[in-house]
């Protein structure tokens, strides 16, 4: 179960329009929060990333529900260096958990060609069936949240693929009960 006061971060930052990132322990205490610099990373110092090993990192998306931004590479890469034991995003749709599930991420390299090959045939293939069902059991918008579904459908199959956890957090339920 999601610390509620995570959550509580996820909500407030899950809007605003400059990206924000939170730390936290297991137990949710907040450690480290800070705002995206000009290159679009967080600017961590050395002490910082030492201390955010086997912690929460959780950030949202502030350039808006564009599936491009869900676990963004850069992110993604230092999950992996600081060796995190979950990432999350928190979007204007819900919000989305990555985390190794033996305790060590796979390489940068093999998430992102995992990711790129799972894009490449979700476009030569159609699941509409399977979106419209969502829409109907999560009161999606069919044509505004289309490429959230995509992304998180390609995300799932990711994670399967690489033994990673990976789980959606709707609006309507983020402690995922």
């Amino acid at each position: 179960m999601v610390h509620p006061k995570i959550l509580k971060f996820e909500d407030m930052i899950r809007d605003r329009s400059i990206r924000i990132c939170g730390v936290f322990s297991e137990n949710g205490q907040k450690l480290i929060e800070k705002e995206e610099n000009s290159s679009w990373n967080f600017p961590f110092i050395d002490e910082e990333l030492e201390m955010m090993q086997h912690k929460i990192l959780t950030y949202n998306d502030a350039m808006g529900d564009l599936p491009s931004n869900l676990f963004s590479k850069n992110v993604i890469k230092l999950a992996i260096d600081v060796q995190l034991t979950e990432l999350r995003v928190a979007t204007k749709s819900g919000a989305y958990s990555l985390k190794p599930t033996s305790g060590i991420w796979p390489e940068y390299d093999t998430i992102y060609d995992t990711f790129r090959e799972t894009r490449e045939y979700m476009d030569s293939i159609s699941f509409e069936t399977e979106y419209r069902e969502a829409v109907t059991t999560e009161g999606l918008d069919f044509h505004f949240d289309y490429h959230w579904y995509v992304q998180h459908y390609i995300w799932g199959i990711v994670a399967r693929r690489l033994g990673l956890a990976y789980q959606r957090y709707p609006l309507s339920s983020p402690s995922g009960d």
